[in-house]
């Protein structure tokens, strides 16, 4: 008697659009942030999903990796909600840049979902040096 490996069916796996909103604090006293996931919004439709590597040319950015419960990974970068930049126009015509940090921010990422995310990994990169990773776990 020969035994034969079950075939395995591919699962159908529908993708949806996730709208994770990330709120970020700054606690000055111990020099950290933290980070939390306030609401999550799917859509029932799919994108057209590419990184934005052009977020991490900043000197100000946030990496976040999403791992569902299918150890789906989807990489993401997105400026840091606490580090905003701005030009100033003064009235002798001048452009002036100015940056200014915010006790705490929110960020909105529209990513691909598949299903609840598992943990976030949320990498700091503040003044181009890369902080230690933060991972938020689902409470679920």
């Amino acid at each position: 008697m020969a035994c034969r490996a079950a075939k395995s069916t591919p699962l159908n796996v529908v993708e949806k659009t996730a709208f994770y909103t990330i709120k970020a604090i700054k606690d000055t006293i111990k020099n950290t942030t933290t980070f939390s996931v306030t609401t999550i919004q799917i859509a029932g439709t799919k994108i057209n999903y590419k990184i934005d590597v052009n977020q991490s040319k900043n000197p100000y950015f946030l990496k976040i990796e999403i791992v569902d419960k299918n150890n789906t990974i989807i990489n993401a970068f997105t400026e840091h909600p606490l580090f905003k930049r701005f030009d100033l126009y003064r009235e002798s015509g001048e452009i002036e840049s100015k940056s200014i940090s915010l006790q705490q921010g929110e960020v909105v990422l529209r990513v691909p979902y598949f299903s609840d995310y598992k943990k976030m990994n949320i990498t700091e990169t503040v003044n181009f040096k890369q902080l230690k990773q933060v991972t938020i776990a689902h409470e679920k």
